[in-house]
Formats: C-alpha cells, structure tokens, sequence
C-alpha cells in the first residue's frame, strides 16, 4: 500500500505549491536545501543547485515529457519518509541540466523570507 500512496506524495511535492523551509548555503551559493512535514506524519527533505544563468526568482517546469535541458536547474534530489522517518524512496530528478521528470516544477523566489518560499 505505501508504494501505492508514494507516486500521490512525489507528485504532490513536485507539482503542488507546499511551503518549504530553505538553507542557502552562503551568500553566493547556488545550492539549496529544503524540507517539509505533512500533517499526515510524511515528510520530505532535499536540496536542488541553479545554472550559473539562474536569476534570483524563476519557475522550472516541465513541458510534459521527459527527458528534457532544463533552464535554471542543474541538479535537484528528494527524499521522502514515513511517520516512524523511514526512508520510503529518494533519487535525483535532475542531474547535469537534465530531468527526467515529466511533472517537474519549481517555483523559487528569493526575495522573500524563508517561511514563505515554496516549491
């Protein structure tokens, strides 16, 4: 039944628009990781690196087939745990500017505090 109900979960962290808490790793980093807890007991952790072309607010998203260049993403990886924080399934969605992810989508904008952002 879970390997039923993760599909539902990855795609919903993918696709939808859930507050994710961010760490930028220096002030000129590229590289981000996030995390979230689901009020079902789920949550999720990760972290994504931007083209050096990435400006400071941007949206990735698929255009409904994989695999595909992406515009500012140049890697992204989740993973998703259980209530008892099992690791339930990870892997990486873009590797070197490529996706293999046909319902990628990431909204990312910097200006604003890190309560607020979402993905």
């Amino acid at each position: 039944m879970k390997l039923q109900i993760f599909p539902v979960l990855l795609a919903m962290v993918t696709c939808s628009s859930i507050p994710f808490v961010f760490a930028v790793s220096s002030a000129q980093a590229a590289d981000f990781a996030f995390s979230a807890n689901f009020t079902n007991g789920y949550s999720a952790e990760g972290s994504f690196t931007t083209k050096t072309n990435a400006p400071a607010s941007f949206s990735e998203i698929s255009p409904g087939y994989s695999p595909f260049s992406t515009q500012f993403l140049e890697s992204q990886s989740l993973s998703i745990f259980d209530s008892t924080n099992t690791l339930l399934q990870s892997g990486s969605s873009v590797i070197n500017g490529i996706s293999n992810d046909k319902y990628l989508r990431l909204d990312y904008d910097n200006s604003l505090t890190p309560s607020h952002r979402s993905l």
